[in-house]
């Protein structure tokens, strides 16, 4: 049931704080900690990190895409909507179905294969043996290319010796690109939504 006249404070208050939680914890999730955990993380531990972030991350993202779509809806009747209120809704929508296909498939099933994965690589002695720099440390940043190369190739090895692990890597594989994918849709669809949000300040 739409609502009459213009929102007031408390709902646009609501409507931009959870837009731009879900686009800060976009960007900084996306590029900025996962780029910060890979250089100073071994591989087990960041898996660990990411298996229990990543639920979070995407839920939060849904519970605000929901929010925001149902606090739109409540303020713009369908019979008196605009192209630019069609595109944002359609936006939100996309975002919504983006941010649960995540939080209920993508993730889940990434996040299981890199279990199995990793359950295997520490069976052939493969994981625990990474070099890790201190993010602290003084003098000139640790290559760690040589021993990530190593790793890579070991793992190489393994899934053409190991159908269980090959399964279970090709799992991740496709799940993991399902999961970027529709991981970027919803920040896409979120950052123009704050765009189209901006369009509309009369004053700072």
């Amino acid at each position: 049931m739409a609502m009459e006249g213009e929102p007031g404070f408390v709902v646009k208050f609501l409507y931009l704080l959870t837009l731009s939680t879900a686009w800060g914890m976009g960007i900084w999730v996306t590029f900025i900690s996962g780029l910060i955990m890979r250089q100073h993380l071994p591989r087990k531990w960041l898996r660990s990190v990411q298996g229990l972030l990543f639920p979070i991350y995407f839920m939060l993202g849904s519970c605000c895409s929901i929010l925001n779509l149902t606090l739109f809806a409540l303020y713009h009747p369908r019979e008196t909507l605009e192209t630019q209120e069609v595109v944002q809704m359609w936006l939100w929508l996309v975002s919504v179905v983006s941010w649960a296909l995540n939080a209920r498939w993508f993730s889940d099933t990434t996040i299981t294969s890199l279990e199995k994965m990793t359950a295997i690589e520490i069976e052939h002695g493969i994981l625990g043996q990474e070099v890790v720099q201190p993010i602290n440390k003084e003098g000139p940043p640790f290559d760690q290319s040589q021993d990530m190369k190593d790793m890579k190739e070991k793992c190489a090895q393994l899934e053409q010796r190991d159908q269980k692990y090959s399964r279970a890597v090709g799992r991740f594989r496709r799940y993991h690109k399902a999961s970027l994918f529709a991981n970027f849709v919803s920040l896409g669809c979120t950052g123009i939504s704050l765009a189209l949000v901006a369009q509309h300040l009369g004053a700072l």
